[in-house]
């Protein structure tokens, strides 16, 4: 390959997004834009994930927002993946907490940037690491 073509999603996050499979629509649209135009790759801002916090549940507690992330991201990579795959490009999916255990009997989490190929790969970068600090 001499080249390798890459789209940038430079998106303002604030906009609310109803729900999870909504904001994986417009990705998709954006993913089969890219492969249109014979792209390589797409990548999404750093934490993308930030705006699926205007569809979380309104009584979230606060000590529990990273792991309600988590949660919403474990759904959302597998939907990223099959769309590398279904239009051939590489995702560069912009960090997502992904639970890293306990420390002192709070849940920690790392800010784990994700690059999807379609060929199946997921290639993971250790960014930040966030400590929930329990409410008394």
């Amino acid at each position: 390959m001499e080249h390798v073509s890459i789209d940038l999603w430079a998106s303002n996050l604030e906009p609310v997004v109803p729900d999870l499979a909504t904001w994986l629509a417009e990705l998709e649209a954006r993913v089969a834009q890219t492969a249109a135009r014979g792209g390589h790759m797409l990548v999404l801002p750093e934490f993308a994930c930030a705006q699926w916090l205007s569809f979380a549940p309104v009584d979230l507690p606060t000590a529990n927002t990273m792991g309600w992330l988590y949660e919403c991201g474990e759904i959302a990579l597998d939907a990223v993946a099959d769309m590398s795959a279904r239009h051939g490009i590489s995702i560069l999916a912009g960090t997502i907490p992904f639970a890293a255990g306990y420390k002192d009997g709070t849940p920690t989490y790392l800010n784990r940037a994700w690059l999807l190929t379609p060929e199946g790969a997921r290639h993971a970068q250790v960014a930040l690491q966030f400590m929930v600090k329990r409410s008394m």
